[in-house]
């Protein structure tokens, strides 16, 4: 007779040998069922139960001895030499890999709760990686930022490695980066959008190619399809090496690195053209057998008005990257619209299938905030110089490029200079100024009728930048237009070193949708109507001086200076409108950029920006965050 059918007997008379118990163990739980069963007749079930707890126990010891895991290595148990698809065990530093898995594994199973370690054993749940975790302190998947590190170079063992010449060289860097990231996890890497990461060296391979052309032809025509013949030859060469390589690498876990490759979304013919040799280079197989390749792995993107739909201009290439599919089993496909619909960011997938995407933390909103804005409070106008901020670089946030593209200069320090601020209403307005951490929409001011605000930027030896005339610009967004209640109108005006300009169609700048603005005379630029935002450009020298003018109301709304809190109030007297949380506090009045049309980027350094405050009448407020230190003069 089964146990089953004498649950509704036994499981009470369990349940009341623990009854009041306020903790208990699976030993307690296991001498209780196996006094329930005798008492109840079961005797024969019980001693059945003893027997398979004892060989639990066996088995579980047997799992956490270093010396009887290593015998069935030794002994070749497939269950282990054969566990990892991806690993050849008849290869040396696999071999190696598998005997520090096997301690790893015993080790790890003793750091983890005894019930959790009895479940992984069961199969009830899978730790993954043991060999790894929990013993070693490794990462898991990664997505390698190769943009960055091939645009600026990078350091590995004793080499330090400069930026590629070439596409060839640009994909064996990437192999040697694969192949070290690799050895320093244990899952897989990805390389994101590679036909956008790599044009760009493949480019330099087509200026070579064209010198080279010009020294045998003096026709236009040849010269340029030469250079593009030779370029395509260049770029099929690099991704077949590649491909190679990587297919040849072993990490130090004796495998070959499970690498993900995500292209697709390229319009250029250079990135076409990589995009099509990643393809071409997979149906072609590899070696003499022409076996298909398992790694990289290949995720090519769909995105509507690009590949999608017959007569996107990109349709060809993903009629080939379906035939390669069909032949070769990837690519992969995922769709641009979709993923970033459901996460409002599109990555390839990181490793082998997880898409690494951004999380945002809601009780964090506030502090973020806080962390975003420094500002302090001025009574009425101040004349001189009234705040300077500098802003530290990291590196590849920020270029000055020469006109030919040829030549950049790395922007190592922004410094802003505040002056001769004009209070609104009757000058005894308290006057907001603050900064944010990024430099692009990095000021911003209240109560204020006009501020003058000067630029400088400065390379890596401290030197002020030499902008060749024609060759820097600056987009001068957020001229805002707040209608009622408030009717505050937001222009801007080149001082000196700078000349502004009416731009050419609508930009997205932040969240905002922003109109070109209008030349209203006297060199002032703003909004003509009644449009949100509107921006303009203007070509600069390092020190240009702008004017940022705002008139209309005193852009205080329903706000008011409380005398004995020192700050603005909410008409009810809540919350202070320096306060983080107000959103209304978000209201910056310019944004600078060192692109054409101003459009924000993320260029946040790592550290808040150094700022100094040349006036006395701060408020006793302290601006936030208060690591931020203030230097006032006396």
């Amino acid at each position: 007779m089964h146990l089953t059918e004498h649950e509704a007997d036994i499981l009470p008379a369990l349940l009341k040998k623990l009854n009041g118990a306020k903790q208990t163990s699976t030993e307690k739980i296991a001498d209780a069922f196996v006094q329930t069963l005798i008492e109840l007749g079961f005797s024969d079930e019980a001693n059945a139960y003893v027997d398979y707890r004892r060989e639990d126990e066996v088995n579980f010891k047997k799992q956490t001895e270093t010396t009887n895991r290593l015998g069935r290595l030794i002994h070749h148990d497939p269950t282990i030499v054969n566990e990892n698809a991806n690993k050849d065990s008849r290869v040396f530093s696999t071999q190696r890999d598998l005997t520090a898995g096997v301690v790893g594994k015993t080790i790890g199973l003793t750091m983890m709760p005894e019930h959790i370690a009895k479940a992984h054993l069961r199969g009830d749940i899978h730790w993954h990686d043991l060999d790894y975790t929990p013993l070693s302190p490794l990462t898991n998947c990664c997505l390698i930022d190769f943009k960055e590190m091939l645009g600026h170079g990078f350091t590995i063992g004793n080499a330090n490695i400069e930026s590629p010449h070439s596409i060839e060289t640009a994909t064996a860097q990437m192999s040697q980066i694969i192949a070290n990231v690799a050895s320093s996890q244990y899952g897989g890497c990805s390389a994101d959008r590679v036909d956008e990461v790599l044009a760009p060296y493949a480019e330099k391979n087509y200026h070579k190619n064209i010198k080279e052309a010009s020294e045998f032809f003096d026709d236009e025509e040849k010269i340029k399809s030469f250079a593009v013949k030779r370029t395509k030859k260049d770029i099929y060469d690099a991704m077949q090496a590649l491909e190679y390589e990587i297919n040849t690498l072993f990490s130090s876990q004796g495998q070959t690195p499970f690498t993900t490759l995500g292209f697709g979304l390229g319009t250029s013919w250079i990135e076409r053209e990589i995009q099509k040799a990643i393809l071409k280079i997979r149906i072609e197989g590899l070696g003499k057998d022409k076996r298909t390749a398992i790694f990289p792995k290949l995720v090519f993107t769909l995105k509507k008005g690009l590949n999608l739909h017959p007569g996107d201009p990109n349709y060809d290439i993903k009629e080939l990257a379906l035939e390669c599919s069909t032949k070769r089993m990837y690519p992969d496909i995922v769709s641009y619209d979709m993923i970033k619909k459901i996460t409002g960011s599109f990555k390839a997938p990181m490793g082998c299938r997880s898409f690494l995407q951004g999380w945002k933390d809601p009780a964090a909103v506030v502090t973020l905030k806080k962390n975003l804005e420094y500002n302090a409070v001025f009574k009425g106008s101040q004349k001189g110089t009234v705040a300077t901020a500098t802003w530290l670089m990291p590196e590849g946030s920020a270029y000055y490029k020469s006109l030919d593209g040829t030549k950049k200069t790395r922007i190592a320090k922004i410094v802003s200079v505040i002056s001769n601020v004009v209070a609104s209403g009757d000058n005894s307005n308290r006057v907001i100024i603050g900064f944010f951490n990024n430099p692009i929409t990095h000021a911003f001011s209240s109560f204020a009728n006009s501020v003058d605000e000067t630029f400088y930027f400065y390379d890596d030896t401290g030197k002020l930048i030499d902008f060749k005339d024609g060759t820097a610009w600056m987009g001068l967004a957020s001229l805002n237009h707040f209608s009622v209640p408030r009717d505050i109108k937001e222009e801007v005006k080149a001082l000196s070193g700078a000349k502004i300009y009416t731009p050419v169609g609508d930009v997205t700048v932040g969240p905002e949708h922003h109109v070109p603005a209008y030349d209203l005379g006297d060199g002032v630029f703003g909004d003509k109507g009644n449009n949100w935002a509107s921006y303009a450009i203007a070509k600069v020298t390092n020190g240009a001086t702008f004017r940022w003018i705002k008139y209309g109301a005193n852009n205080s709304g329903d706000f008011h200076w409380d005398e004995s809190k020192k700050t603005y109030m909410n008409a009810d007297g809540t919350v202070p409108f320096t306060g983080a949380g107000n959103d209304v506090n978000a209201w910056y009045q310019w944004a600078m950029s060192t692109d054409l049309y101003g459009k924000e980027k993320e260029l946040t350094p790592p550290t808040p920006p150094t700022i100094h405050y040349q006036h006395t009448n701060v408020a006793l407020e302290k601006p936030t965050p208060t690591e931020v230190t203030y230097h006032y003069d006396t």
